[in-house]
């Protein structure tokens, strides 16, 4: 017995996938918007001088939002060709947000751990000098 998939399925499967990928694209952008205020955080926390985690957000967004403007537009024709390339552009897409979150994880608990260990150091400091003054 042959499994038959339903086309008209598909497709709405598709456009529900790509306006859910959309969202959240523009709350990747929102996010990139927000963290540009504060550009030293970020950029600690990837710990690479070059790149700007806020910018890297938003262009990762943009590219993202376009991706599933595309996806909507496949789910719409009947071109397989648009259809790979949408499938090609949205892993390697996939593979690039990945990459970069796993290098922010590696990195945060370094960076995080030194911070941490710093204020409690400073705060113990400043906690004896205002006892040493009473």
């Amino acid at each position: 017995m042959k499994l038959q998939v339903n086309e008209t399925a598909v497709r709405v499967a598709l456009v529900a996938f790509n306006f859910i990928f959309s969202i959240l694209s523009v709350a990747l952008i929102a996010l990139g918007v927000v963290y540009v205020d504060d550009l030293e955080l970020p950029k600690k926390y990837i710990g690479l001088d070059f790149f700007e985690l806020p910018t890297l957000l938003i262009v990762l967004g943009s590219l993202s939002f376009v991706a599933s403007l595309a996806g909507c537009y496949c789910a719409r024709t009947d071109s397989q060709r648009l259809t790979k390339f949408f499938i090609i552009f949205l892993s390697v897409l996939l593979a690039l947000e990945l990459t970069i979150s796993l290098i922010s994880f590696f990195n945060m608990s370094s960076v995080s751990n030194s911070k941490v260990r710093a204020a409690m150091r400073d705060e113990l400091e400043s906690d004896d000098s205002s006892e040493k003054a009473d």
